[in-house]
């Protein structure tokens, strides 16, 4: 996690991980630092998945429970947008980080609009009468660009050391796309309205589709907000 790297893990002492869900980020920081690394999810569901050498916790990030003044460092990866205020959670974290401490969190920008991949799966659940899902909560629009970010920032209580925008590059394989899309959010409850005996015809129908698909359309090329703020003192 290149993004990370730029933190001084090394001369950092205590880290909180705000959304760790299943601990991608808690498998990077245990290899990466020393530190005492505490992470919390709304999810135990979640949690029960991330590395138990870390200390984990079920929290609300609107409502985190420790002390003023605790952590040296905050990270927060792809989770803003999923609470119901971006920044009340912001404060709650900037309560949580000693003065000069850093938070470091990333959110989706503009959606890649000529990755196909996700069209062709609805187009064909569409054509077997799939019923209409319903995704994960999510307000994107609220730190949706650099400058929100910014804003955010600024409005929680810090100093803002750095924002950057970039794409992310992520191919996908058609079996990992039709995994993804089966089991995760609104595309597996489309797929689970499906008649049990009618799944494998869809499925076929699924993998030819999508590998008619030109090789640059299963390339998914979303932009990437990344921002570090300082707490004031």
């Amino acid at each position: 996690m290149g993004f990370l790297e730029n933190l001084r893990l090394s001369e950092t002492k205590s880290i909180l991980d705000v959304g760790a869900g299943s601990g991608s980020t808690l498998r990077y920081l245990l290899r990466a630092t020393d530190a005492t690394i505490i992470g919390v999810d709304r999810s135990r569901g979640m949690l029960t998945l991330a590395p138990t050498s870390a200390l984990r916790a079920v929290m609300d990030a609107e409502r985190l429970g420790f002390k003023q003044g605790f952590f040296d460092l905050a990270v927060a990866m792809f989770v803003l947008f999923h609470l119901p205020d971006p920044l009340i959670g912001l404060r709650e974290i900037r309560r949580a980080l000693k003065d000069g401490g850093t938070i470091a969190f990333t959110t989706w920008g503009d959606a890649d609009p000529d990755f196909r991949g996700f069209d062709v799966f609805d187009d064909v659940l569409d054509r077997h009468g799939a019923a209409e899902g319903t995704g994960l909560y999510a307000r994107y629009e609220l730190s949706d660009t650099a400058d929100k970010c910014a804003l955010l920032l600024e409005q929680s209580g810090f100093e803002v050391s750095g924002i950057r925008a970039e794409r992310m590059a992520h191919e996908w394989t058609v079996d990992h796309l039709i995994g993804y899309r089966t089991q995760v959010g609104y595309g597996r409850v489309r797929w689970e309205s499906l008649a049990p005996d009618a799944r494998s015809g869809v499925l076929e129908e699924l993998r030819v589709a999508l590998t008619e698909l030109a090789p640059g359309e299963l390339i998914e090329r979303d932009e990437v907000i990344y921002s570090v703020g300082e707490a004031t003192r």
